[in-house]
Parts: C-alpha cells; structure tokens; sequence
C-alpha cells in the first residue's frame, strides 16, 4: 500500500505480507519532515504497531532544521501505550554522513526502552539488514531518490 498523503521528500509503502513499511527519501530534507512522516504513517488504515520498518537513507545528503524534532519523538516511541508490541526498525545511511548518523545514533540510543528495536546500518550492510528484519534476500533494492 503506498502512503494515502502524498509527501514529496519521504515515500513510505506497507508490506503487509512481509510485516514491514519501506521508507525512501529525497537527498535534503528537514527534520520536522520526519515527523510530518509519522504522522502520515500512524493514520495509514494499513499500518499496525508491531509493523517492522527500513528508512533508507541511502541517498541522504543533508538534514536540515532542528533535530531536537526528531529526538523528542523518542519519548513517543518509548511510550507502551503508543508502541505496545514488538517491532524492529533499520536505519540505512550512507557510509559517509557524520552529523545524520550521529543523530541518529542518539535517537536509537534515546528509544531503548522502545518495544521497537532501532538499529543503525551503513549502506554496505544491507544483507545485516535483510536479516535484522526477516526478510528475503534482495528484497529491498536502495533508493535512487525519493
């Protein structure tokens, strides 16, 4: 299913068959961005809690605007009554982009207490990523551009 609210800069599509929502982006974006994709996301009819998730970053470039944004969905993601089942999302980034990673280490760090597993990989890690998630080899080819 792909996402009801078109959003230019991040694309998801739901897998239900493989239990998973696949995320591209565009090479810029700002992080309020990733929130305006949580939202679209949480309101999908398809999209369940306990839903696996892959962002794929691949072609990220460069993240503008505040990151407090997306740290402070952490909380959320930390809340049982908002993620009340296990799931595990990958974070795919390119191999050379510091300050991304950087946050998005912290936010993986800061949804410990998550019933969703976050977990960082670089580009070159994709069969960890593929098994991380359960799924089938080459299931997911990396984006080009959102």
């Amino acid at each position: 299913m792909e996402q009801l609210l078109p959003f230019l800069k991040i694309n998801y599509h739901i897998d239900a068959t493989h239990n998973i929502f696949t995320v591209k982006t565009a090479p810029v974006f700002d992080y309020k961005d990733i929130v305006v994709h949580y939202g679209n996301l949480m309101i999908d009819k398809n999209y369940y809690v306990g839903l696996n998730g892959l962002y794929d970053f691949s072609q990220l470039e460069h993240i503008t605007g505040d990151c407090q944004m997306l740290l402070d969905t952490a909380e959320v993601m930390n809340n049982p009554q908002v993620i009340n089942r296990p799931s595990k999302t990958a974070i795919v980034l390119p191999d050379s982009n510091g300050e991304a990673c950087e946050v998005m280490a912290r936010f993986c760090r800061e949804t410990f207490q998550s019933m969703n597993q976050f977990r960082l990989f670089s580009v070159s890690d994709i069969a960890q990523v593929e098994r991380f998630l359960s799924l089938p080899t080459q299931y997911h080819k990396l984006a080009k551009c959102a």
